[in-house]
């Protein structure tokens, strides 16, 4: 065995090192040729080891990267070789195809109940290595792989109805098809049809087996929009599912994914798919992620119906679940298990308003009463606002009792979003009430969630002349609260501090008015700015720059606060020079030549200041660091008012030699990943 995985090692590495070199011995004499097929073949032998990987061999999976390679060699070659290439190895991708199909499947039963997890997972990761594999090899063979699968499929089930066949050969021909399925083109798909008409005869004798007929059903429901008669097949197949807990997971993310592409065409199974799945929720068989998904299938069925039918939905279906928290909100339980039952119910919500929207034929057409599409509807009143205006008094309850509990505040601030998200303008009508529990909640638990749910919504609202005031207050409160809760302890608050960031970050871009309201402590933050520019992480010193960048910038334009920036300036100017000579991770550099710009655009001499005095400071930003060094920079610095490419390569050149890097193997090297 050893002998044998040393060998097929040996040959994949010369193959694979010299695809390119195999393509060119094909296009040259029959001797030439001859060597080239002898190495390919050598190479399917090795993927065709005889066994089941990796039980019974550990060759095989070396043979992958070079198929990859190979065909994109093939690929990349000029339209005239590509011809002559494709006529020469598609019979030899389509043996790979025949091999990978043998190698895909799974033991017997017998067998593969005696392999250990470390096996199983093995295992599990090579046939998505094959799924891989199935989608190169249909980027050559197209059409004819597709109609050589369907018709294995067709055969097999054929078989299945006179006798017994291993269930391991139906389902490695679903699992292939499902492996192609993202990238086969709709023109290719003509055998999908008799393939799909056969799935009510797929035996359900195997749990595997019938949740990979789900997932192949889930994959193809792209396709299913145009041959949208397709669907009475699948959905019934993908809702008895739902009374299996082994089956609900495959059948929940089918369907999420054919009712989302299909929503226009499930109108006239509407009625009868809501309540079987209704049923699946009462059953109390589901998982919580399961009970999660099935609710965003709910939205996106319920989003056809009309509105009297939408609200029925609400008051029989919905609502039983907002009684039963606000029932565990005030029981003063606080158990593991009354949180989580909150939890989900509060997640079940946020799906649903991610796709409940009856307005969706804005973009697309709105289905009749039969099923066709009716570009004529007019815009209806959005069922989700008022969900929301019947369901705000029981999350206030919730967030009065379990302020302590991130997580519930999480998933709280994600419904929101979820909300904003589907209605934009239609949210207005809320804003009020929302804005105003946010600011009541953060006042008692300053979560970084609720500045991110804030910042969704000033930055839509922000320019509304009728709502200023009172996101100005929004915006004001928010931010005063978190500085008071950073000046606690900067290194207990890093999240907020970078959801603080994030949150200064964009509303400032979209309009940095809301700076100038006198309440707002604009020292305080600055000097945050300052602050996360410091922060190691990437997306928070990135962010901290953008907002520091534009605050500059609205500074400037109101000469009466430009004592902000002359009394904190060279402490600014001190940390970013500290950041390029070492103190901050390399990648956080780049976004520093925003605020150096703006610094050198509109407070030129203030920078020429505190860069001369930092050149006079011995041992700044590092010991390594030499005064002429610092007078170069300073130099060439001051020198560029507007070309942010060329202060980017400054700092990346200066961050380099003062970090002793300049010129050595490693900062050429990792400076390219940077750059």
């Amino acid at each position: 065995m050893d002998v044998c995985q040393g060998l097929c090692k040996l040959a994949v590495i010369a193959a694979d090192q010299n695809a390119k070199l195999i393509v060119s011995l094909t296009l040259g004499d029959d001797q030439q040729k001859q060597i080239a097929f002898g190495l390919v073949n050598m190479i399917l032998r090795c993927s065709g080891m005889p066994g089941f990987y990796p039980v019974d061999e550990c060759c095989s999976d070396f043979p992958f990267g070079f198929w990859y390679n190979f065909q994109d060699e093939i690929l990349g070659s000029s339209n005239d070789q590509r011809q002559v290439l494709l006529q020469v190895f598609c019979p030899v991708y389509m043996s790979l195809v025949t091999i990978l199909l043998n190698k895909v499947q799974y033991p017997p039963d017998s067998e593969y109940q005696n392999w250990n997890p470390e096996e199983r997972e093995s295992h599990r990761c090579y046939r998505q290595d094959i799924a891989d594999s199935l989608m190169y090899s249909y980027s050559l063979l197209h059409q004819p792989l597709v109609g050589f699968l369907c018709q294995l499929l067709r055969d097999v089930l054929e078989r299945a109805r006179v006798q017994s066949v291993p269930w391991q050969e139906i389902e490695t021909l679903l699992f292939a098809l499902t492996s192609i399925a993202e990238g086969i083109q709709l023109d290719d798909c003509e055998p999908m049809v008799s393939a799909f008409h056969l799935l009510p005869s797929i035996p359900c004798t195997n749990c595997t087996l019938v949740s990979q007929a789900m997932y192949f059903i889930g994959a193809f429901s792209e396709w299913m929009g145009e041959h949208p008669e397709m669907l009475l097949t699948a959905i019934p197949m993908l809702l008895q599912g739902l009374s299996n807990p082994e089956l609900a997971i495959a059948a929940t993310l089918a369907l999420k994914e054919v009712v989302q592409e299909n929503q226009i065409y499930v109108l006239p199974i509407a009625s009868q798919t809501l309540l079987e799945m209704k049923a699946a929720l009462e059953s109390n068989l589901l998982k919580a992620s399961e009970v999660v998904r099935l609710m965003s299938c709910m939205g996106y069925i319920v989003s056809t119906l009309p509105f009297d039918k939408i609200l029925e939905f609400v008051f029989t279906t919905l609502f039983p679940y907002v009684e039963e928290m606000k029932n565990l909100a005030s029981s003063g339980d606080f158990s593991v298990h009354t949180r989580s039952t909150i939890i989900v119910r509060i997640q079940m919500l946020a799906a649903l308003f991610s796709s409940l929207n009856t307005n969706f034929d804005s973009e697309r057409e709105r289905p009749s009463e039969d099923g066709q599409k009716n570009s004529t509807a007019e815009r209806k009143p959005e069922p989700t606002v008022y969900i929301i205006q019947q369901i705000l008094p029981v999350i206030h309850m919730v967030l009065k009792n379990y302020s302590s509990e991130p997580q519930i505040i999480g998933e709280t601030c994600e419904m929101f979003k979820r909300a904003i998200t589907s209605l934009h303008d239609d949210f207005l009508v809320l804003l009020n009430d929302v804005s105003s529990l946010l600011i009541v909640t953060f006042d008692v638990t300053s979560h970084p969630s609720i500045l991110d749910v804030s910042k969704q919504i000033l930055v839509l609202f922000v320019n509304n002349a009728e709502q200023r005031p009172l996101l100005q207050k929004m915006f004001t409160t928010l931010c005063n609260r978190t500085l008071i809760t950073v000046s606690s302890g900067l290194q207990n608050h890093t999240d907020l501090l970078e959801a603080l960031m994030h949150f200064l970050g964009q509303i400032t871009k979209k309009n940095s008015n809301v700076l100038k309201d006198e309440s707002c402590d604009l020292v305080g933050l600055f000097q945050a700015g300052v602050a996360g520019v410091q922060m190691h992480e990437a997306p928070t010193s990135k962010a901290a720059c953008q907002f520091l960048s534009n605050f500059l910038l609205f500074l400037h334009q109101v000469p009466a606060l430009n004592d902000v920036v002359v009394k904190n300036g060279q402490h600014l100017v001190d940390v970013l020079l500290r950041a390029v000579g070492g103190e901050s991770p390399r990648n956080n550099i780049d976004p520093m030549a925003d605020v150096f710009l703006m610094l050198n655009k509109f407070y030129g001499h203030l920078l020429s200041q505190w860069m001369n005095e930092a050149v006079n400071r011995n041992g700044f930003p590092n010991a390594r660091v030499t005064r002429e060094q610092k007078e170069l920079f300073t130099k060439k610095l001051i020198t560029e008012r507007s070309n942010k490419r060329k202060v980017k390569e400054l700092l990346l050149e200066f961050t380099l030699l003062w970090r002793g890097l300049i010129n050595t193997e490693y900062g050429i090297q990792t400076s390219h990943k940077i750059t």
